[in-house]
């Protein structure tokens, strides 16, 4: 989990570094790319569902 985050992190912070007022629409379709790739590893990370372990009793 904690890497589909820093993915998502590294992802972010490449997406900032490459400036979305740039003209040339091939670097603003992957700064979006990145940006889209980032959430959704985000909201895999987040959405995983972690099953409990089995718990023994005793009695």
């Amino acid at each position: 989990m904690y890497g589909a985050i820093a993915v998502a992190l590294v992802l972010l912070l490449l997406s900032v570094v490459i400036p979305a007022q740039l003209v040339n629409t091939r670097w603003r379709r992957r700064a979006d790319a990145a940006w889209d790739a980032a959430g959704a590893a985000v909201v895999a990370a987040l959405s995983r569902r972690v099953e409990p372990d089995e718990v023994e009793e005793d009695w």
